[in-house]
């Protein structure tokens, strides 16, 4: 089959109606992408996982920030997403919903950052438009390709995502890549954040800078649940345990998206 180019640098504004219920500010998204369905979005006043970004299968419970896996991969974002700023939440490891179902086969979890444009019915991390960081022996997956990059983590943990996205350049300017999604014959150029970077962090400990210069888009907060696998977020503004980050860095909870007002967070324990 003839491979074929998808030019993906143009990006377009959508202005979300703040009256459906789902608050997003003026987002970057690439043409053709799947976009959410804002209008049959639930009605909270606050940041939550979303029942439309979602793969089917995946369970989210009353409160809508605990998810929930069945079989095999699948992925869930947040409701809003960044474009632009330095943003933080976190998620609790919970003990998996059922019994594990072969003595062999253990629950997974990949949490990090995605898209809309994401394939929702794989693992985040699975294609160019979602980074993840996974539990197993803390591999780090972006277009299916893993990395080492820290340790394991487990039922108990507390993993933070923080992910630091710069103002897009004109498009005279904008550096591209063009990349060929994993598992398919579809080549897409996408446009590079310079600058951009995510870090996670393991029961409040920084673990590094795990990615950088990253596409531009409109990353959520996403996880990915395999089997039972079960986790609660946290989008702020309090978390279980403050992210040990540098004394320049300034940072602001996901929660804040859905507010008008703008305040800041640092890291209050470092001196």
């Amino acid at each position: 089959a003839k491979k074929k180019t998808k030019n993906l640098s143009a990006l377009a504004k959508i202005n979300y109606n703040t009256l459906t219920g789902t608050q997003f500010s003026s987002s970057l998204t690439e043409p053709g992408m799947r976009s959410p369905s804002i209008k049959s979005e639930p009605k909270f006043n606050s940041v939550v996982l979303s029942d439309k970004m979602k793969a089917e299968i995946l369970k989210i419970d009353d409160t809508r920030t605990i998810a929930t896996g069945d079989t095999g991969y699948r992925s869930i974002l947040a409701t809003h997403g960044a474009t632009e700023g330095v943003y933080y939440y976190e998620i609790k490891v919970l003990p998996p919903a059922l019994p594990m179902p072969y003595p062999y086969v253990r629950p997974h979890l990949r949490v990090g950052f995605a898209t809309p444009s994401c394939d929702l019915d794989l693992g985040v991390g699975s294609d160019p438009f979602g980074y993840a960081f996974r539990d197993k022996d803390g591999t780090l997956f972006n277009n299916a390709e893993g990395t080492s990059y820290g340790a394991s983590w487990k039922e108990g943990d507390i993993i933070g995502c923080m992910i630091n996205l710069k103002p897009s350049l004109p498009e005279q300017l904008k550096r591209k890549k063009t990349v060929q999604e994993a598992g398919t014959e579809e080549f897409r150029t996408l446009s590079i954040s310079l600058g951009s970077e995510i870090t996670f962090y393991k029961n409040g400990e920084n673990l590094g800078s795990a990615f950088q210069n990253i596409y531009e888009g409109v990353y959520h907060p996403a996880v990915g649940l395999y089997m039972h696998a079960k986790c609660k977020f946290n989008f702020g503004p309090e978390f279980s345990i403050s992210p040990k980050v540098p004394n320049d860095t300034k940072y602001k909870p996901f929660s804040i998206l859905f507010e008008e007002q703008d305040p800041v967070f640092t890291d209050k324990s470092i001196d």
